[in-house]
């Protein structure tokens, strides 16, 4: 009797630790999206959020220049992409490290809704099984004078404690 006790108990704790890990991911999930996105917006502002509309509108790529530099350093980016309206990537300027194609396609009907409303989305962590090279895309959308969407801006950011959470829950389950 004792011994199915103290089973009972140790079932019991293991599953109130369950419920403490997955709200702490999904606390630290959302620390690393609102991050993400703030860094990303301000990006655009301090390059030049109408030029770069401008860029989008025409196709044209994003310019080398130091103010590019500096927000991808200072953003702490691998890499920041211009896309076209429906996410062709017209240019990019990618920090050191692999190359990833743009995560656009990743984006659901709601978070597309969003851009087009002026909204700025953040995408899924990548690779989604964790790790120490996860990271996450920041979709910031360029809107001209008349309120049309005319690009987005994707900015991708290492989430390194979002992608060692991961692991170590999966580990768990």
């Amino acid at each position: 009797m004792v011994l199915l006790l103290l089973v009972l108990f140790l079932a019991a704790l293991d599953l109130v630790n369950m419920v403490l890990l997955t709200q702490a991911r999904e606390t630290i999930a959302g620390a690393a999206r609102e991050r993400a996105l703030v860094l990303a917006s301000l990006a655009v502002r301090d390059i030049g959020g109408e030029a770069l509309a401008r860029r989008a509108s025409a196709r044209q790529p994003i310019p080398a220049s130091p103010a590019l530099r500096k927000a991808v350093l200072e953003g702490g980016f691998r890499g920041l992409t211009l896309l076209d309206a429906v996410g062709r990537e017209i240019g990019a300027e990618r920090a050191a490290g692999p190359a990833r194609s743009s995560r656009y396609q990743g984006l659901g009907d709601d978070e597309r809704a969003a851009l087009v409303a002026g909204r700025a989305v953040a995408g899924r962590m990548e690779p989604a099984r964790g790790g120490e090279d996860a990271d996450m895309a920041a979709f910031v959308p360029l809107i001209d004078a008349a309120g049309k969407l005319v690009g987005i801006v994707e900015a991708v950011s290492p989430v390194p404690e979002l992608g060692r959470l991961e692991s170590s829950f999966r580990l768990v389950l």
